[in-house]
């Protein structure tokens, strides 16, 4: 009886064997046709899966219709960096306008614009300008460049124009950015300065009010301004009790021309106030 089972088992399997194997004729017969429905599907699901195939990789690596939609801006742009690079400034702002006009998230085209402001406006106005593009939809790298760049530029004049002791100047370079970045301690402490040196206490923590009062930076400051201005209240004593009328004619004469001189060397450095 077991060996009965046994042997039906075994041909039960070939059996099996013998209608689903490929290599076997008689499976192939046996086995249902697909309809032709199921034949059009197959091949429209092969011919799709190759389309989308072609439309995720071309030769640089993006979409053929991505490719062929740029390349005429992309000449567009090209010819606005020629612009740039020849310094043809007015006919480059029409054209920059009506590109961003028809494009009005292009990154480069937005960058460009900004160089543009930055040779032809104020440096602060540029510099408002560049906190505007910090609100746009950038990429990561091209926020960090224009956060570079706001950095940079405000360093340099900031430490420039307290060292020429051009004060009035600072704080007019200063107010407008400070109204853009309220927070920004490099531009609370130093506009707090000018101010002070001006002998503008009024002035000077109103914008110090941002901070605390305690704040170690803010306190030293207000040390060093206190300090300053007292030497210089003794000095102009001094030289009253010397000679009333023309040593403090004479005092008052070279700070004035001091101030003229830092004025002039600083109006008549283009690189420093227009770019």
């Amino acid at each position: 009886m077991n060996k009965l089972l046994v042997v039906l088992l075994l041909a039960s399997l070939a059996l099996n064997y013998v209608l689903l194997s490929s290599d076997s004729k008689i499976g192939e017969k046996l086995r249902p046709k697909p309809t032709p429905v199921e034949v059009e599907l197959s091949t429209q699901g092969l011919k799709r899966a190759v389309n989308d195939e072609k439309w995720k990789t071309s030769v640089d690596g993006t979409s053929s219709l991505e490719s062929e939609t740029n390349r005429p801006y992309s000449d567009e742009f090209k010819r606005l960096k020629l612009m740039f690079a020849n310094e043809d400034y007015v006919e480059l702002e029409l054209a920059l306008r009506d590109f961003l006009n028809q494009n009005p998230f292009h990154e480069d085209a937005l960058l460009l614009e900004a160089q543009l402001i930055m040779h032809t406006q104020t440096l602060n106005y540029a510099l408002t300008h560049y906190y505007e593009l910090l609100n746009q939809a950038l990429s990561s790298s091209n926020k960090e460049t224009v956060q570079r760049i706001i950095d940079e530029q405000t360093t340099k004049v900031i430490q420039q124009l307290t060292g020429d002791g051009a004060w009035e100047i600072l704080a007019t370079f200063l107010e407008p950015l400070l109204q853009v970045d309220p927070l920004n301690q490099n531009y609370i402490l130093s506009l707090a300065r000018a101010y002070g040196m001006q002998e503008q206490n009024t002035l000077m923590e109103n914008v110090l009010a941002s901070m605390r009062f305690d704040h170690p930076r803010a306190q030293r400051l207000r040390t060093q301004i206190a300090q300053r201005l007292s030497s210089q209240s003794q000095s102009t004593g001094q030289t009253v009790a010397t000679n009333e009328n023309s040593e403090t004619d004479s005092w008052r004469d070279s700070q004035l021309d001091k101030q003229a001189d830092a004025v002039a060397r600083l109006s008549n450095n283009n690189q420093l106030i227009t770019s």
